[in-house]
């Protein structure tokens, strides 16, 4: 993490530094230096992809993929889940109201305990780096476990508002709803294990 911020922060720098020339230079090498800082982004974003983001980016997908089946399944009449359907719209999910207030809280809470979550691991591995070396907070990032878990909450964050994006009052997603309520469950069992 702390190689992809400095990566930024020295482009930023050069990219300074560059414009200062360009001034003294014609519009053709500006353009080509300009392009030339455009090439070096996309590198540092294929960096990050290849050591980070793609485990996350791929569980994100995931759940998107997720909310549009949970979606298609409640839409759809499926003859042997309308028993299921109706237990879970008497008792569970009476109304779109209620199924509302459900996912917005859920929505929340992840985004208010992932963001806390990571800005705390962050700040104890910058001290730990600090005291060690750079690698400690290179290793951590790096680890695929710890990928998965900052993709799944995030995608579950983002599953709940897809979610919440469908309730209205002729049509309440009751499974999307309840298989909301397990996975923020299996979000909290996966939140103790991150911290172990």
């Amino acid at each position: 993490m702390s190689y992809i911020i400095s990566r930024i922060l020295s482009f930023f720098n050069l990219r300074r530094t560059q414009v200062k020339r360009s001034r003294r230079r014609s519009t053709h090498s500006s353009f080509r230096e300009y392009r030339g800082g455009i090439f070096k982004t996309l590198g540092t974003l294929r960096l990050a992809f290849v050591e980070f983001l793609t485990i996350p980016t791929c569980t994100i997908i995931g759940f998107l993929l997720l909310a549009a089946g949970s979606y298609t399944l409640d839409r759809t009449q499926i003859v042997w889940l309308e028993p299921l359907r109706n237990v879970l719209k008497l008792h569970v999910f009476s109304d779109t109201n209620a199924t509302s207030n459900l996912l917005g809280t859920i929505s929340s809470g992840i985004i208010t305990i992932t963001s806390i979550t990571i800005s705390l691991l962050l700040v104890a591995l910058q001290q730990s780096a600090s005291s060690l070396t750079y690698q400690v907070s290179d290793q951590f990032l790096r680890r695929p476990l710890n990928q998965f878990y900052f993709g799944f909450f995030v995608g579950l964050a983002l599953y709940a508002l897809a979610t919440l994006a469908t309730v209205n009052e002729p049509f309440n997603p009751v499974f999307g709803a309840t298989l909301a309520l397990l996975l923020i469950v299996i979000a909290l069992y996966l939140l103790l294990l991150l911290l172990y």
